[in-house]
């Protein structure tokens, strides 16, 4: 046992290894200086939750924007919130830049939900594009339920306050944004520009920097003329370490990886000594539990999902006819459900992972119960039940006692139809104290 978790352990520590070694250095953010005659925009892009990996990200983009002495960095949003510490990161970040920050929900259809909105309103320009969203900042406790008593009162006005100073500071509407702390008010496009919500609307980037040119925004102490029409655009993509946390912290993907990784751990209860499964289940079960941590995870749905396999398992166990796994269903369904307290997790995608995870359940399920369902009508072949039935040999006269020759090996039996003489055949009736009580075979 000490061997296996031992290997566990290490595949584990090579696996993070391996990964790490995929990152960049902070200079791979960045442009090699030039002599441009053009300002340089640099543009990073952002979509899924709000993690410690998109802080790292932010944190890194901003500081090459600055080495690089870019006229601008553009961060394209699309999130529907996240971790609360990952996002007051980001606010600092922007907070303490030297460049203009600009951030741009966007494509189509993106939203700036929760934590996205305060990330916007730090911003010196907050732009959106057509078909998108704001709001719902209400903050939340790890789990995804409500904030209790006093301490509601405290988070809730602290967040408000974060949110309403960034509006007053660029000229926004601090009531609005108030309200979407306190009340997880949200608003579209349009009504974000007529309200001064935000700056402006731009179908796209090109658009976005021809609205902003001339447009004059304060950094730190010093008043800027923006002056990005005809700029130069640079990409700072994600690091492929990044790219690798901020994927798994996509919904669908957490409820994956959390299905994969109780698998493999009852694969290795179930057939211990196989170690792959382990080791897999292992691995999985770690990803999950860290990008839970970064999202609103209910944990009653945790709870109510590994309920679901320990009914499967009892079922198997006791041999319920499947009663268990009818129970087993409805729990892995409302775990998988109520997994994320949030409704940006109920998407055609997230309904059809939570189908496939409870379809192949089922299935893996009944085919554990098909086949111990055989297993248990099978004739036994070992112990007292499996010698009941066999035909021996007699190797001394049973007249009642003697000896008979049996799978290879001599047993000392009794028969009850005897005399039986040497080199007869005789079936064996019942087993008692390792002795063999047989009767006579009758030759056909």
């Amino acid at each position: 046992m000490q061997k296996r978790f031992s290997i566990i352990g290490w595949v584990i520590f090579a696996f993070f290894l391996v990964g790490t070694s995929f990152s960049k250095p902070l200079s791979s953010l960045s442009v090699k200086p030039v002599k441009r005659k053009r300002p340089l925009v640099l543009v990073m892009k952002l979509k899924g939750a709000i993690s410690a990996a998109s802080a790292s990200y932010i944190e890194r983009g901003v500081a090459a924007g600055e080495k690089e002495k870019a006229e601008l960095v553009v961060l394209e949003l699309d999130t529907p919130g996240g971790a609360g510490q990952a996002m007051l990161d980001i606010v600092q970040t922007f907070d303490n830049s030297h460049v203009p920050i600009c951030v741009f929900v966007y494509p189509r259809g993106a939203m700036a939900a929760s934590a996205g909105m305060y990330i916007t309103e730090a911003a010196q320009i907050a732009a959106m594009a057509p078909e998108t969203t704001i709001g719902a900042a209400h903050p939340v406790t790890a789990s995804g339920g409500n904030i209790q008593s006093d301490l509601k009162k405290k988070i809730t006005n602290t967040f408000a306050a974060i949110a309403a100073t960034h509006a007053r500071r660029y000229g926004r509407n601090v009531k609005w944004v108030e309200e979407a702390v306190r009340k997880s008010v949200s608003a579209t496009v349009g009504e974000a520009v007529k309200l001064k919500i935000v700056d402006l609307e731009a179908d796209n980037l090109k658009d976005l920097l021809g609205k902003i040119n001339g447009r004059k925004v304060k950094v730190l102490n010093h008043t800027i003329i923006l002056k990005t029409k005809n700029a130069l655009v640079k990409k700072a993509p994600m690091t492929s370490v990044e790219r690798f946390l901020m994927t798994i912290t996509n919904p669908e993907v957490v409820l994956i990886l959390f299905m994969l990784g109780s698998y493999g751990l009852l694969f290795e209860l179930l057939s211990p000594g196989g170690v792959l499964p382990g080791v897999v289940g292992a691995i999985c079960l770690i990803l999950a539990f860290y990008a839970m941590g970064t999202l609103s995870v209910n944990y009653a749905g945790v709870f109510l999902i590994v309920l679901s396999f320990v009914l499967f398992l009892l079922d198997l166990k006791l041999q319920a006819h499947g009663t268990l796994t009818i129970g087993g269903i409805v729990s892995l369904i409302m775990g998988s459900l109520l997994l994320f307290e949030s409704n940006i997790t109920y998407t055609a995608g997230y309904l059809s992972a939570v189908a496939a995870s409870v379809f192949l359940t089922l299935v893996f399920f009944l085919v554990a119960v098909k086949k111990v369902w055989e297993a248990a009508r099978l004739k036994p072949n070992t112990g007292r039940e499996g010698i009941v039935g066999k035909i021996g040999v007699v190797k001394t006269a049973l007249n009642p006692q003697g000896y008979i020759a049996l799978d290879g090996t001599y047993w000392k039996a009794v028969v009850d139809n005897g005399p039986v003489n040497e080199g007869e055949k005789v079936s064996v009736v019942k087993v008692e104290n390792l002795i063999l009580y047989v009767k006579k075979v009758e030759a056909n």
